[in-house]
């Protein structure tokens, strides 16, 4: 057995989530590879990867050998590449945990641009499962909308914005406008909902902070909908500044309470426990790029 070769498969199968996917980018037959990470478990004298008849999940000795594995891999890569060539050409795939909304507005859009130019990084972006910890969900890097107090992460604030409370001109017209957040109650409200995000609406007078308790007459954990039911005059809604910033600067929506609004830091995470690779840094620092040069998470 070929330690490294079995090495490189493995990676390739854990990376791929299949055995056929590792398979098919590797170019050799599904066999070679189940063969060779089988003698690799054998030799190791313990199981990494447990198969099913539709699937398989990488075990906790997997996925202890796959974080050794994946950075001896990269580093023989790397060094073959460089001297090959004269430079490191980074490959292999990317976890991202990206809220959906966010992604699709400001990171999808401009993803094209950094896969062009690392043509063998795969980008693989999942849903972000907070506060459950990135390390055993195998994710590389995430974007975090809130402070976490986890000691396996990495964060670094990469941008600051206000949660603003808005509303469309119709709206207001037919509900007058609030002068102080204790004015809400009579307002008809959205109220954005989901495991990450509590419901709650936030404030801050001078110093102290104040906190709204929606009771809204819509309430959804997706912030699309959000979004579309406070274009169509559904009611009020609190959401980051960049989901309107185009309908703010346009005028189509008002920001109600502004001299009451609290501001919401963005953050970068990946796990403390892994030594980023070529691929990691680079997408990380596209992603840091990206949302600094963001109008719409400047407005103030």
């Amino acid at each position: 057995m070929d330690r490294l070769a079995a090495m490189q498969m493995f990676v390739r199968v854990v990376e791929g989530g299949s055995f056929s996917s590792a398979a098919r980018d590797l170019g050799i037959g599904q066999s070679t590879i189940s063969k060779q990470v089988a003698a690799l478990e054998n030799h190791l004298g313990t199981e990494l990867i447990r198969r099913t008849s539709r699937a398989f999940t990488v075990t906790e000795s997997g996925r202890d050998f796959y974080d050794s594995a994946v950075r001896l891999v990269e580093d023989y890569e790397a060094a073959t590449t460089r001297i090959g060539n004269g430079q490191t050409t980074p490959r292999g795939v990317v976890r991202a945990a990206i809220p959906p909304t966010f992604g699709r507005y400001y990171v999808v859009p401009r993803l094209k641009g950094f896969l062009d130019r690392y043509p063998e990084v795969t980008v693989d972006m999942t849903l972000p499962d907070f506060p459950a910890s990135l390390v055993g969900a195998s994710i590389d890097v995430a974007i975090c909308m809130k402070e976490l107090v986890d000691s396996t992460m990495i964060a670094q604030k990469i941008a600051e914005a206000p949660l603003v409370t808005v509303a469309t001109r119709s709206y207001l017209d037919k509900y007058g406008v609030p002068r102080h957040p204790n004015e809400l109650h009579r307002f008809p409200k959205i109220t954005f909902d989901s495991t990450w995000c509590s419901p709650s609406w936030k404030f801050v007078e001078g110093e102290n902070p104040l906190t709204h308790e929606p009771n809204g007459i819509f309430r959804t954990a997706d912030l699309e909908q959000v979004r579309v039911a406070v274009m169509q005059h559904v009611g009020m809604a609190q959401t980051p500044v960049w989901l309107f910033a185009e309908e703010i600067a346009s005028g189509t929506v008002r920001r109600v309470l502004p001299e009451y609004e609290h501001r919401k830091s963005i953050y970068v995470l990946r796990p403390k426990a892994r030594r980023p690779t070529a691929r990691i840094r680079l997408f990380t620092e596209f992603l840091t790029s990206t949302i600094a040069s963001e109008e719409g998470l400047k407005i103030l």
